[in-house]
């Protein structure tokens, strides 16, 4: 037994809060009355209430706050206890069912005592799960502080991953529990979510001067090269980018979240006008076949380009379905 009480043990005849380590799990809800006996020798030693089945192991550094907590439980109504609980479950928050599990209400008496805390204006329900306005208040503050802090450090980037700041403010917590919260950040207005990146709303990729001339060199060279594009160090090279630093990959990745550029398979990328320009030309070529197939050597021809280009292009043009493979010709849809 770990007595929480700043003066030590609970004498006969006294109350306090405690917290019991048992030797095996046992069964108990909120409000549940118990009797500790002991076995050898056999005794009685006291009871009590439970107050709260779920509760964390104690530091006795938290005595002060954790009595004060339980005072609460002790003699709260059923709305300001269901707060206190939410308020210990931080960033993981409560759902309903970890509600019925901790405290055996009926399903009428959850429904009441939820709607009255959320009414009370401590807590909020996100999606089915209900978390502290506090703890949501400083992760709201410190999720736009970040995203922000990464707009500065990263100003072509399209916004922050995803996968970094679930493991920054959610190391724990369900998947579930993230998507939730970045859902009623995203319904305030304030970010944006795109994929796998989260971006303020008001932000823009600030682009130098120098910089739009080395994305446009870039887009002129893999336009100029049609079907047959260069490798990304050749085309980094040209457009005055070294190759080997990351600033080179993110004046790239400009062209291709706008669309201009796509990519086929592993650094392979095409131009999106000569992309076009192939399916046109595929799709002339069906009218002329009667069972609208072509095969590789005849799509060779057809571009104008060497088996390099042309098991990639059909490879992209099935996942795509421009095409469908049969053996070995593809049928054009």
């Amino acid at each position: 037994m770990r007595v929480l009480d700043a003066g030590g043990l609970i004498n006969p005849g006294r109350q306090g809060f405690a917290q019991l380590r048992l030797e095996t799990p046992i069964v108990g809800c909120i409000d549940d009355r118990f009797i500790v006996r002991a076995y050898s020798p056999q005794m009685t030693i006291g009871g009590g209430l439970i107050l709260d089945p779920f509760a964390v192991k104690l530091r006795a550094k938290d005595f002060p706050e954790v009595r004060a907590i339980l005072e609460h439980l002790e003699t709260g109504d059923r709305p300001g206890r269901l707060a206190q609980f939410v308020m210990g479950a931080e960033l993981r928050g409560l759902r309903r069912e970890h509600i019925a599990a901790r405290t055996a209400w009926r399903d009428e008496v959850i429904d009441t005592t939820v709607a009255a805390a959320i009414a009370g204006g401590t807590i909020l329900d996100v999606e089915g799960t209900l978390i502290s306005r506090a703890a949501f208040d400083d992760f709201d503050h410190r999720l736009l502080a970040e995203i922000s802090a990464h707009h500065k450090r990263e100003p072509l980037s399209r916004g922050a991953p995803k996968e970094v700041l679930r493991e920054r403010f959610f190391a724990g917590a369900t998947a579930e529990a993230f998507r939730s919260m970045l859902a009623e950040v995203e319904r305030r207005g304030q970010i944006v979510s795109e994929k796998d990146v989260l971006r303020l709303r008001e932000h823009t990729r600030e682009i130098s001067a120098d910089d739009a001339q080395r994305r446009d060199s870039l887009e002129q060279i893999f336009r100029s090269a049609r079907v047959a594009p260069p490798s990304l160090t050749e085309a980094f090279t040209k457009a005055g980018l070294k190759p080997s630093e990351q600033h080179a990959r993110k004046i790239l990745q400009l062209l291709i979240d706008s669309g201009t550029l796509v990519k086929v398979h592993g650094d392979m990328f095409f131009h999106v006008s000569a992309l076009d320009e192939l399916v046109k030309k595929l799709r002339a070529h069906a009218e002329q076949q009667a069972d609208r197939a072509i095969d590789v050597g005849a799509f060779k021809d057809l571009a104008g380009i060497s088996r390099k280009y042309a098991i990639p292009l059909l490879e992209y043009f099935d996942r795509q379905r421009v095409t469908r493979r049969e053996g070995e010709r593809r049928v054009i849809l």
